[in-house]
């Protein structure tokens, strides 16, 4: 398993804008973990290779940073000028059978979950927007809340993935 978790691509740290370590977010934005499809205003040729995304960094000048279910990662208009290059679509991430998990998949409390209600409660289903390659990854809920979790990391599974 530690051998699936080295396959995942590292996180890209930008310098420039937001704050994915601590998942913080601004409110005009759509939620981290959100998934998106291009929008009306997209000009950005086949970046997406017409597929879909997940966000996963929100900038303060009306920008969000979306990792493409192709693996690419770049930052996209939400609201800066008007303009929208992406819109929020209701399509769960499928995984491909060597992914053991990735970014955009849908969770809820696994087998060794400790953590009370900080999910918001039992069935509240949360979006994966970060993974660390030791098995930890950044988890939103719906009560806007984010936190990291064990998926792998010494041994423990605190969530599980809905498929």
């Amino acid at each position: 398993m530690h051998a699936m978790l080295k396959k995942l691509k590292p996180e890209e740290k930008e310098k420039d804008v937001g704050d994915l370590e601590t998942g913080k977010e601004h409110p005009e934005c759509l939620p981290l973990g959100s998934r998106v499809r291009r929008g009306p205003d997209w000009r950005w040729q086949n970046q997406d290779t017409d597929g879909v995304g997940t966000v996963v960094k929100h900038c303060t000048d009306g920008w969000l940073y979306i990792r493409w279910d192709n693996g690419e990662k770049n930052k996209y208009r939400y609201g800066s000028g008007g303009a929208y290059d992406i819109l929020s679509v209701d399509e769960p991430r499928c995984l491909r059978p060597d992914e053991l998990i990735n970014v955009g998949v849908r969770v809820i409390r696994g087998p060794d979950w400790k953590y009370d209600d900080q999910d918001g409660g039992q069935g509240n289903i949360g979006a994966v927007f970060k993974i660390q390659q030791d098995g930890r990854v950044h988890v939103r809920w719906p009560n806007k809340r984010t936190n990291v979790y064990r998926y792998g990391y010494d041994g423990k599974f605190e969530l599980t993935i809905l498929r």
